[in-house]
């Protein structure tokens, strides 16, 4: 069973030299977290590019230094993505992406950060004078919507949520975005309910009324009689589409 579903994918320019140094130091990174006495061992690897990026980010003390040193396993499972070289319109370099949906039991999160540290660090490593951008969502399976932006350089990085970049409201549509998450786990309930209305106010007694969608309506019915156990926030149109794209 799916517990959560995340999407993310971003590209560098770079040489195919400079992508595969990075891909390297990305498998090694996720070695840390099977094999930690490997660190033992980097003193007598070859310097090279992909043992810079690999250090800088497992050995060495920076902006971020304190989520490695609480739990250096956890934190490398947090480079959960994968990369390959590619020569298209945008010209040669890396793309990086999330690939799959973290599953109940499993050893390996989702972790923004954990890209946006990547990228910086391979920018910082080879000298790449470009501006990078991750945007980013992540749907928990209790309906816990993360969503937001990385600007990143090799001098700064930049982190945004989503409700800063975009509108509450639709542009093109005089409407507005909820979704009603449970409080609790329930067995017979559903999750979330996500939903657009014409109502910059709603209340949840008259919730079928705000609803813009027939299919919704019914299921809303089973909601308002629990109205109780569900809590009520206003979101964005971008949470909105996400949301309607994962769980449909």
């Amino acid at each position: 069973m799916q517990s959560s579903y995340f999407g993310a994918t971003w590209f560098i320019p770079c040489s195919i030299m400079q992508a595969n140094s990075a891909r390297y130091a990305l498998k090694m990174i996720k070695r840390v977290a099977y094999a930690p006495n490997m660190l033992a061992e980097l003193s007598s690897r070859k310097k090279s590019l992909s043992t810079q990026i690999f250090s800088s980010i497992i050995t060495e003390n920076g902006r971020f230094t304190e989520f490695r040193d609480v739990n250096l396993i956890k934190y490398a499972l947090g480079f959960n993505f994968i990369g390959s070289y590619v020569h298209d319109k945008r010209g040669e370099g890396l793309q990086l992406s999330f690939y799959t949906p973290d599953r109940v039991d499993s050893a390996y999160s989702f972790s923004p950060l954990s890209a946006a540290v990547f990228t910086q660090t391979v920018l910082d490593v080879c000298g790449i004078e470009e501006e990078i951008e991750i945007a980013y969502y992540s749907l928990m399976k209790k309906g816990i919507l993360q969503s937001g932006c990385f600007n990143i350089t090799k001098e700064y990085l930049e982190h945004f949520p989503v409700e800063q970049l975009q509108p509450a409201a639709n542009p093109d549509a005089d409407e507005h975005y909820y979704v009603l998450n449970l409080r609790e786990p329930h067995v017979s309930l559903p999750q979330s309910l996500a939903f657009s209305s014409l109502s910059a106010e709603v209340n949840t007694k008259h919730l079928r009324n705000h609803i813009n969608c027939k299919e919704k309506k019914e299921l809303a019915d089973t909601v308002i009689n629990h109205a109780e156990l569900y809590k009520l926030n206003k979101i964005s149109y971008f949470d909105y589409n996400v949301m309607n794209r994962v769980t449909n």
